[in-house]
């Protein structure tokens, strides 16, 4: 058994809460968020681009804690969950790694890449294990396709195109989505997931080219990449990020391989989406799965183990961070940005 301790009680630390609360290997201990409210609210998740179900449990017997102390200092809590806002993450991962804590942080691993060395550097001196929250590499659709274009049995990946896009956020009193300097705006908070799931399938590119569309408040909140394989290596490009109004959120991709195509789309104001592959006969239905649930219990695998995630390695999470921050560079100077 697994106790955890979750910090911070917006969408997605309720969302992770009943993912917890749901799986026989873990029990929630202890909660804490600086904001009274949420403390003494519902433990239920809800709020995000895409809700997630959950069924009723018992939640009489988490300690409801007003400072970060008391769950760091438990002696009784294993892990942590931070789904604090991304310009927290580093701070309290790293704290909670020093006290001890096994640590699953929501993503972006954070907004600097030297915040993310730092994240990293901790969890070897503590000898914890320390997983992103990268929900897409856990997706159905994205995992199933991700393990069609490995295989090889289509041939050759030749080209991916990614796309994500969701209204502006409103979630919250305290709305830090729209401050940069909390949560990188969309590039680092949206876009971010497209990126990763690129270099899960692709590795690192060589370099990349962005334009984007400045927020009202600083950094991006559209961008249009390019990803860089090389002369022989497939074409990628991801674009989304944030519209105004109220537009439904949407994900998808094409992914063209020698000898099919990999298709996939998802609106939450329309069907379920489906995998299709061109040349069968019916898209595939795929059994019904919960990437939130998937991701928790992944690491609680990892956490019980006493190994690194080999689906979400803490490195590949900062190589992600790495990319994203390249592609603000290259919308900044309208040049191609090397990736080391």
């Amino acid at each position: 058994m697994v106790r955890f301790g979750v910090i911070g009680l917006g969408f997605m630390g309720r969302t992770h809460l009943a993912s917890l609360a749901a799986h026989e290997g873990a029990e929630v201990v202890s909660v804490h968020d600086v904001e009274a409210e949420r403390l003494a609210g519902p433990l239920t998740p809800g709020g995000g681009n895409i809700e997630t179900a959950s069924g009723a449990w018992d939640a009489s017997s988490v300690r409801r804690c007003e400072r970060l102390e008391e769950v760091l200092d438990d002696p009784g809590v294993d892990a942590v969950v931070v789904a604090t806002p991304s310009h927290l993450h580093a701070d309290l991962s790293c704290a909670a790694l020093a006290a001890g804590k096994h640590v699953f942080c929501e993503k972006p691993m954070a907004l600097t890449v030297a915040d993310c060395d730092r994240m990293l550097a901790a969890a070897k001196a503590a000898g914890r294990q320390l997983m992103i929250g990268h929900c897409i590499r856990f997706w159905g659709e994205y995992a199933q396709a991700a393990r069609i274009a490995r295989s090889g049995q289509y041939g050759a990946l030749k080209s991916l195109t990614l796309t994500r896009y969701g209204s502006i956020p409103g979630f919250g009193a305290r709305n830090w989505f729209h401050d940069p300097a909390k949560s990188g705006a969309a590039v680092l908070d949206l876009h971010i997931h497209d990126v990763d799931y690129a270099l899960f399938v692709l590795g690192a590119p060589a370099a990349v080219r962005a334009r984007g569309v400045p927020g009202p408040a600083g950094g991006y909140h559209l961008v249009v990449a390019e990803l860089d394989y090389g002369p022989e290596g497939p074409v990628v490009s991801a674009e989304g990020g944030w519209l105004p109004g109220e537009v439904p959120f949407q994900m998808e991709f094409r992914m063209c391989l020698e000898k099919a195509t990999v298709l996939y789309k998802l609106r939450t104001d329309g069907p379920k989406g489906r995998l299709y592959v061109a040349g069968e006969s019916d898209p595939r239905a795929l059994p019904e799965s919960n990437a939130y649930a998937a991701e928790i219990d992944h690491f609680i695998g990892c956490v019980a183990g006493g190994r690194p995630s080999t689906i979400v390695p803490p490195g590949s999470s900062r190589d992600s961070v790495a990319v994203a921050i390249a592609e603000t560079e290259s919308i900044r100077t309208g040049r191609a940005v090397e990736i080391h």
